[in-house]
């Protein structure tokens, strides 16, 4: 099951219509005047929740950005090499595994990849962001320059970035780029 609270709506999504009236229930005690995710975890009681995590969307319309020095489109082999530097929980949190095309990269002094930021089109215009800086080039800004060249990419084909953070340092590099936190996102096993 789904959840996401964005823009003043929850919205649910169950897979199986069994769960409905009971999901219902368990909601009916939450207020969806600005719900915490832990409300709404609270409320289903006894289930295995992955997140929360906050949504940051840019505050208005989205706008072309120029490109970025240093930053150069990767995919194919390149990108999955840097996939396998990752570990397992990075790179589940990140949302690489899912990244072909629209990646963005940034090299150490070793040639060797350090950052990648893509995006993955979701329905409605939606370019659902996915970024992993390698552990030894965090807080120097390197992910900030591949994200900046994935929004770029994005926006200049007529997307929406939609960024997905639940540690702190991501929530930061989002608010750093500009975004603004609308909502949260739940996923639940029933």
């Amino acid at each position: 099951m789904g959840a996401v609270f964005l823009g003043g709506t929850l919205t649910v999504a169950v897979p199986q219509l069994e769960f409905v009236h009971q999901i219902e229930a368990a909601l009916s005690a939450v207020s969806l005047v600005g719900p915490a995710a832990t409300d709404v975890v609270a409320a289903l009681g006894g289930v295995e929740v992955l997140g929360p995590a906050s949504l940051f969307y840019p505050p208005g319309p989205p706008t072309q950005l120029p490109a970025v020095k240093g930053v150069f489109p990767v995919n194919g082999t390149e990108l999955d090499q840097f996939r396998q530097t990752l570990s397992e929980s990075d790179l589940d949190e990140s949302g690489l595994r899912d990244v072909g095309d629209h990646a963005f990269a940034a090299r150490g002094n070793d040639e060797q990849l350090i950052a990648v930021c893509g995006y993955k089109r979701w329905p409605a215009r939606i370019a659902h962001l996915c970024i992993a800086t390698a552990s030894h080039y965090r807080q120097r800004g390197v992910g900030r320059h591949v994200a900046h060249a994935a929004i770029g990419d994005a926006t200049n084909r007529g997307l929406l970035p939609q960024w997905r953070a639940r540690p702190e340092a991501s929530k930061a590099l989002a608010r750093s780029l500009g975004f603004e936190e609308w909502g949260f996102q739940l996923s639940i096993r029933l």
